[in-house]
């Protein structure tokens, strides 16, 4: 009973902190990141003087040292909370991170599999090492390990979907990566990330009847209705359907012209309203 509470624990915060790294910190400004982190490691700095055999400072720092690139100052703290506490496992963790995040994915895999043998259901320390086994072009075990995590986490950030996709297309598993963005969507709603990805995946496989709904699903979800007209009348031509494709140009100049000023005046929109005059100019002449 006392395991499965703890276990119940550990999931929970695990839960919590897989949504700081992957919502919260990516939200907050790099400037104002950069700034926070310099100062708390100078405030742990500034404790371990006063503390310094306190392995919890040297963690913290280490930690903090990771987040700001400083790779090989983040292990030398992360050995010294080790020697002055042997059991203290999310050293482990920390460890795995660096190298994870340094390149070092065999490294950071020996790290990360000593800490899950303590704290197997971490899910924190479950995804880091899915992402390392992706990384070795192991997408076999990463896409495993994933559907295993996405049955003990409610609702993951976005980023969780893609990396399981990208897992699956290691090994040309394009139902299954699919289905892990559809997945996704069910759970989190339409993200356009989530469908460009799996539409990306169905016009590779050729699947244009999937991409075409697909497409359809973006046009009604997506504030970027023109691009995803245009991309539809891509689709549409493709299969020779000309005056479809036809159509499809006219409404994406429609909901581009429908715009203000302002909005259809940068750079990225001038570009697509270019494109769709060409497409037309293409078919017309046809």
């Amino acid at each position: 009973m006392l395991v499965h509470v703890q276990q119940s624990k550990m999931l929970k915060l695990s839960k919590i902190f897989l949504f700081t790294v992957f919502v919260i910190i990516p939200l907050t400004g790099y400037a104002d990141a950069q700034v926070a982190e310099h100062s708390l490691i100078k405030l742990f700095s500034e404790k371990i003087k006063d503390d310094p055999q306190n392995p919890e400072l040297y963690f913290k720092r280490a930690s903090q040292h990771r987040y700001a690139g400083h790779f090989e100052r983040s292990l030398a703290d992360f050995i010294k909370a080790k020697s002055l506490d042997p059991e203290y496992s999310l050293v482990d963790l920390g460890m795995g991170l660096v190298f994870l995040d340094s390149g070092w994915y065999k490294t950071a895999e020996v790290y990360l599999k000593s800490f899950l043998k303590n704290s197997p259901y971490h899910i924190v320390g479950m995804t880091s090492l899915a992402r390392t086994l992706a990384r070795q072009q192991r997408g076999r075990e990463s896409a495993a390990l994933y559907m295993q995590i996405s049955k003990n986490i409610d609702k993951p950030a976005p980023e969780f979907y893609l990396e399981m996709a990208d897992s699956y297309l290691l090994t040309k598993n394009y139902p299954e990566a699919i289905k892990a963005l559809d997945t996704g969507i069910d759970k989190l709603g339409h993200i356009t990330s989530l469908d460009q990805k799996a539409l990306e995946i169905e016009l590779l496989t050729v699947n244009r009847t999937a991409a075409l709904l697909r497409l359809d699903s973006l046009i009604k979800y997506s504030p970027q209705k023109e691009r995803w007209l245009y991309e539809k009348g891509q689709v549409l031509e493709s299969e020779g359907n000309y005056k479809q494709a036809e159509a499809s140009y006219l409404k994406a100049l429609d909901h581009y012209n429908s715009r203000p000023p302002k909005r259809r005046n940068i750079p990225v929109l001038l570009k697509l309203k270019e494109t769709i005059d060409l497409s037309l100019d293409r078919l017309r002449q046809r």
